[in-house]
């Protein structure tokens, strides 16, 4: 009983059981320049495409559902799914949590991840930007996501985090 109390004293789970941690585990702050809308589009989503090594030109990554959405008080949430006729799919308590921060230079995003062996934090940089995609670099895997337009009710929800 004691340790179930100690363990839940770093994060908690939302109703869908994904994982709040504290803003304070992560390294980077949430973002307070509003200069950052000049490159990413919070009434958009953005879907993981491609994910390529880029020291061995390789795309060999198993590829699973992936979407962003950014909030703008610095917050992303990241779906495993979304449904053009299902509003639902976007409720932040669906999302893992992470977050974005701009520094007038560089957009950095930081996101939780879950694994059986363990789990920890990713930084990902923003490499390029092109009219229908953005690409984030993390390490040498190159990230690409491409622009979708949501409709104007999917922008309903405020993240839990």
């Amino acid at each position: 009983m004691t340790s179930l109390m100690f363990i839940s004293c770093f994060y908690t789970r939302t109703d869908y059981g994904k994982i709040r941690f504290k803003s304070s585990r992560f390294s980077i702050k949430p973002n307070s320049n509003k200069e950052v809308f000049k490159i990413i589009d919070t009434t958009k989503l953005y879907e993981l495409v491609d994910i390529i090594d880029t020291i061995y030109n390789q795309r060999g990554y198993s590829m699973k559902k992936e979407f962003l959405k950014f909030y703008d008080n610095g917050r992303i949430g990241e779906f495993d799914a979304y449904e053009k006729s299902d509003i639902k799919s976007l409720d932040p308590k669906k999302a893992k949590m992470a977050y974005y921060n701009f520094d007038g230079k560089t957009l950095v995003v930081q996101f939780y991840f879950e694994h059986p062996q363990g789990g920890g934090l990713v930084k990902e940089k923003l490499y390029k930007i092109k009219p229908d995609t953005l690409e984030f670099m993390s390490g040498s895997l190159l990230s690409k996501y491409k622009i979708i337009d949501l409709p104007k009710e999917f922008l309903v929800y405020k993240p839990d985090w």
